[in-house]
Formats: structure tokens, C-alpha cells, sequence
């Protein structure tokens, strides 16, 4: 038997839900009473890049993937361009891009386009079990920022401006991330990494020094969770229930949820049956960790839609 939802039910149907609420993340950090790693939503993440992929779900092998589209209905579409030689970013390079948002924070509360950071740092704060240098890691953080500074975003009816009202209206904006890099190799005389700076572009800093387009995050618990689906998914249900009262009923149709939010790679016969069975995984980590309390499924064929449900603690205090 199907579960009767509420009528405050939002209901997100071909990516129409646009945020005018607030103006983000604006204070100190916020603390949860979830289960996660620290408890705490230290970390924050543009609101941009949390409702839509910015890079290949999984692993970009031998940066074959340079170019993906993602429609979603009206004219409104986003492009994603990587370079040749480097290709798009992946899963385990939006781990650095939330490291580096976190410590751009952490450092000043977004006052500079530049962050410093040393890759020993985004290593701790990506894989806290690695417990040495490791060259191998080291190179591919570098691979990392080189994937992020070449992505280039066309967004078509989806970045979203603040008005002078205070309100966000979708414009068509072409965009990067990250402008410059700048690594230093050799360390001290102490033995000691210097730091290395990356800088924001001019557009993506704006939309989040300026605008305020952000919102906190428990990075901890991001990186905790060991599927890449699961990350995408928390990541837009944090967002969809960002600075509401309280959480309710979040419903998608289950093909714009997959194909369009979380960017799985659509297959040459997909299924209802074969995409509940990619979101299993990601509903089991997010109801073991206190995020969700409920996932129910409703319609048939390309009219299913999926509702979740989450817990009461998953909003800040």
C-alpha cells in the first residue's frame, strides 16, 4: 500500500523549484543532531553546484569523458566542457572543490577570491584514514584543481542572480570555478609543504562572497558516505530543505532525480526496476545515518515519482 503524503508536499517536476529564500549561509557554522562524523555543518557548498552535476558520477578513467549535457525541459539546459588533455572532473574531484570551499570559509568567510591550502591538508580532509605523504595522492589532487580550473559551465536559464529586491532570478550565465592555480612543490627548510593558492573566477565568487548563493554542509558526513550516488543525493536534499522551517516531503519524478540531479549515465533500456536498484544503496547509507527516515515510490513507467522523507534532525538548530 502506497503511503498517503501531505499536502505540503514540495513537489520538484522537471527542474522548475528555484530558491528565493534567504540569504544562505551567513553566519557561524550550524550544528546538527545527526549521526555524522563531526556533528557539526562546518563546510559550506555553492547552491549552484548542489542541485545539478558538475562532473562525471564515479571515476573519469583515463579522462576519457570531456563533454556532457544535461536537459531539463523549457530551454533550460547545463553544459559541462573539459579540456582535452584532462577531461571533466569526477566524484573524487568534487571532494577537493567541498575541501576547498570549506577552508575558503574557514579562512575568512569567502573575503578572497584566493585560498591557501597545502595538498597535505586536502588529503586529511578528503581521506582522513590516510595517515603519510603520498606522491600518488598528491598527483592526483593536482589532477583534481587541473580538471576544475579547465571545466568551463554553460547554464542556461539556471544561475541564479540576486536582484536588489533580494530575490534570485535564473539567468543564462557560461562559467568556470577556479582561474588560477598556483603549486608549490618544493617545501621549506623545515621539510615542512608550503602553501599552494588557488582563485575563484570572478562569476563563481560573486555568486557566493556577493550573492550569498551557499549553504552549510556537514562535510564530515559527505565524506564519510562510501557511495559517489549517495553524496549527489544528500547533497540536493539538503539543499531542496534548505532554510525551511522544517523538513517535509521532498517528491521527484525518478528519471529527472537520476538522470538530471545525480547525473547517472543513462543506459540504452533503463528501467524503473534498474534505477530503484542504483538508488538502493544511497537510501540504505542515508536512512543508516539518521538523513532519511522514509522513501516511497509512486506512478508507473516514466510518470514514477520518488518521495523522501527526512528526519526533523537533518535541519540546523
Amino acid at each position: 500500500m502506497e503511503e498517503q503524503l501531505s499536502l505540503d508536499t514540495v513537489e520538484f517536476t522537471g527542474d522548475k523549484h528555484v530558491d528565493t529564500e534567504g540569504d544562505g549561509a551567513g553566519g557561524d557554522s550550524h550544528r546538527t543532531t545527526l549521526g555524522s562524523v563531526s556533528g557539526i555543518r562546518s563546510g559550506i557548498e555553492s547552491m549552484h553546484l548542489s542541485r545539478r552535476p558538475f562532473a562525471v558520477l564515479g571515476s573519469n578513467k583515463r579522462s576519457a569523458i570531456n563533454y556532457l549535457k544535461f536537459d531539463y525541459g523549457h530551454g533550460r539546459s547545463v553544459e559541462l566542457i573539459g579540456s582535452a588533455k584532462h577531461g571533466l572532473p569526477d566524484s573524487w574531484d568534487e571532494l577537493v572543490l567541498l575541501a576547498l570551499q570549506q577552508i575558503a570559509w574557514e579562512q575568512g568567510r569567502l573575503s578572497s577570491r584566493r585560498v591557501y591550502f597545502t595538498r597535505a591538508e586536502i588529503l586529511r580532509r578528503i581521506c582522513p584514514s590516510e595517515k603519510s605523504k603520498n606522491s600518488e595522492k598528491y598527483a592526483r589532487i593536482e589532477l583534481a584543481l587541473d580538471r576544475l580550473k579547465t571545466l568551463s559551465i554553460d547554464a542556461k536559464g539556471l544561475f541564479n542572480v540576486k536582484g536588489s529586491d533580494g530575490t534570485f532570478t535564473p539567468v543564462t550565465k557560461k562559467f568556470g570555478l577556479i582561474s588560477s592555480v598556483q603549486i608549490t612543490s618544493r617545501a621549506s627548510d623545515d621539510g615542512v609543504e608550503q602553501a599552494t593558492y588557488i582563485e575563484w573566477t570572478e562569476e563563481f565568487y560573486q555568486s557566493m562572497a556577493e550573492d550569498r548563493y551557499i549553504k552549510y554542509l556537514d562535510t564530515g558526513l559527505v565524506i564519510r558516505f562510501k557511495l559517489d550516488i549517495t553524496r549527489r543525493l544528500y547533497r540536493l536534499l539538503d539543499k531542496d530543505n534548505y532554510s525551511r522551517r522544517r523538513t517535509i516531503p521532498l517528491k521527484y519524478n525518478l528519471f529527472d532525480l537520476c538522470y538530471g540531479h545525480i547525473g547517472i549515465k543513462k543506459g540504452a533500456k533503463d528501467y524503473v526496476s534498474t534505477l530503484k536498484q542504483k538508488l538502493e544503496g544511497a537510501h540504505i547509507e542515508l536512512q543508516a545515518c539518521g538523513y532519511l527516515t522514509g522513501v516511497v515510490y509512486q506512478g508507473e513507467g516514466r510518470e514514477t515519482c520518488v518521495t523522501y522523507r527526512c528526519s526533523e534532525a537533518a535541519k540546523e538548530d
